[in-house]
């Protein structure tokens, strides 16, 4: 039996009738490399049901404390129903590519049963209008709360869900034995409770003094926006700087329904962006991507802020290129009021290199997530609400995944993207994730925010584009000058040589 963090118990916490605090994922698979005749139903059933024991999410549910007087714990469930978290469903014809899209984001809008382990997985047949796809392909979508899971375990359950071959299913052994949790009684969770209460006490004695200092220092960050708005730009740049948000369509209540899509990106060609661009990163790319996608679509409505929009990374720098698995929480801004591809790439770079070493790291690594546990849940919802919230127009993350190829019972994993959630104050969400050679970018955001979704996408597809040509464009600039400047070296070497005396 596992207590919930205090992040985790804020998600949980934070459910209300227009916002779910589940993230998803979906792949589509091509059933023709089934090692078998026709890859059926049972079969993926019977996948799935082989893995309830790779993966803790799988089994354990919620045990909520009486009068919600601590926080809840995970107990492990000995008895999973499979084919209530694992459904069948099919799109009507013509089954294209934008039923698809619609029903995902319906499935993503409906709250998990939060009495039963929080998961649910989704195969979507009638995939036979999406002109990309080979024929039999079909689609599986993932949903999973996100008090259960961080970015590395949800990266592992990703592994867990998969095997790398299609012959081989991966199986665990049938003698294995699974030992479930005894479920405590009342009284025992109010010992739990009373032990609880006293540790937090002196957590939080030792945590004040350390919080003190930081808190502080936002207070400052608020004095010297508030004096830049007065017109003492001179004082304020004597203070650490603060930035807020500009208010835009996605920022505000959000409705309790969704749109999602996604489009995808080679990272060969990304790879040669970064050569033509020098010292730009994958994760560079992807931001421009996003930065001018966001730019050109408000820019399309008139509602392009003269400030740029900010948002809110959740991401890791540990390893060049790509994040990593372990993510942290970040406000940086996107720079949407260049209007040059390149600028905002070189902008960008720079805005990551110094978050590495900024303010705002020790507080989304250690700081926050210290305060959270601390923190009665009321008071970490206004915590994040005023503290970061505030700061972005959106949420963006990047998860690096497995470059080989990923099977469920032997069909292959086409493609693989996870599908954040949004929340109220900041109505969109974009993540990134490589697999098998290729960035996919999805998004999903209230549907009232964004009805026009596929125009997003054309965005998204269009601000590649533009980079893509701006970086080769400069690139060949810079090699028609390399190749003057060595045509030139030679004809004063060539001028030079025949200068001299010959011998007699």
């Amino acid at each position: 039996m596992e207590q919930l963090s205090g992040l985790d118990s804020l998600f949980l916490y934070a459910e209300s009738e227009n916002v779910h605090q589940h993230v998803s994922a979906f792949g589509i698979y091509d059933s023709s490399t089934f090692p078998g005749d026709t890859i059926r139903f049972r079969h993926l059933l019977a996948h799935f049901e082989r893995r309830l024991n790779t993966s803790k999410i799988f089994r354990r549910r919620l045990l909520t404390v009486p009068h919600n007087l601590d926080r809840p714990y995970w107990i492990d469930d000995p008895d999973i129903d499979i084919e209530f978290h694992v459904r069948h469903i099919a799109l009507p014809h013509p089954g294209d590519r934008r039923q698809l899209m619609i029903q995902l984001a319906r499935l993503h809008s409906r709250a998990l049963d939060l009495g039963k382990p929080l998961w649910e997985i989704y195969v979507i047949e009638g995939l036979e209008n999406i002109p990309e796809l080979p024929p039999g392909c079909f689609a599986v979508f993932l949903k999973v709360h996100h008090a259960a899971l961080d970015t590395a375990a949800a990266l592992q359950m990703v592994r867990d869900m998969h095997s790398t071959s299609e012959k081989s299913d991966d199986p665990v052994p049938a003698n294995e034995v699974y030992f479930a949790d005894r479920e405590p009684g009342t009284l025992d969770l109010y010992t739990r409770v009373i032990g609880h209460g006293a540790k937090r006490a002196l957590n939080v004695a030792w945590l004040y003094a350390d919080t003190l200092t930081h808190l502080a220092a936002m207070g400052a960050k608020q004095i010297a926006g508030r004096l830049r708005t007065l017109g003492h730009e001179a004082l304020a740049e004597k203070l650490p700087h603060y930035a807020r948000a500009p208010q835009t369509r996605f920022n505000g209540r959000v409705s309790p329904n969704r749109v999602l899509d996604s489009v995808q990106f080679p990272l060969a060609q990304i790879s040669e962006i970064r050569h033509q661009t020098g010292e730009i990163t994958v994760n560079d790319v992807y931001l421009g991507i996003i930065s001018g996608a966001l730019r050109s679509y408000l820019k399309s409505k008139n509602e392009l802020p003269v400030n740029s929009l900010r948002a809110l990374l959740a991401m890791s720098f540990d390893a060049p290129g790509m994040p990593s698995s372990r993510a942290n929480r970040l406000p940086a801004s996107l720079f949407t009021e260049l209007r040059d591809p390149l600028a905002r790439l070189e902008a960008l770079h720079e805005e990551m290199r110094a978050l590495r070493q900024g303010p705002y790291a020790e507080l989304g690594n250690e700081l926050l997530p210290s305060l959270l546990e601390e923190m009665p849940n009321f008071a970490a919802n206004q915590l994040m609400r005023h503290l970061l919230l505030s700061q972005v127009n959106c949420m963006i993350s990047n998860v690096r995944g497995p470059n080989m190829p990923l099977y469920i019972a032997g069909a292959r994993a086409l493609q693989f993207c996870p599908v954040g959630m949004i929340t109220d104050q900041v109505g969109l969400s974009l993540t990134g994730f490589s697999y098998d050679g290729r960035l996919t970018v999805s998004f999903t955001a209230c549907r009232a925010m964004m009805p026009d979704p596929a125009f997003f996408a054309q965005c998204l597809n269009e601000s590649f584009a533009d980079i893509a040509a701006a970086a080769a464009k400069r690139h060949a600039a810079a090699e028609r000058k390399k190749a003057g400047r060595q045509s030139a070296q030679r004809s004063a070497t060539t001028e030079s040589t025949e200068a001299l005396p010959t011998a007699p």
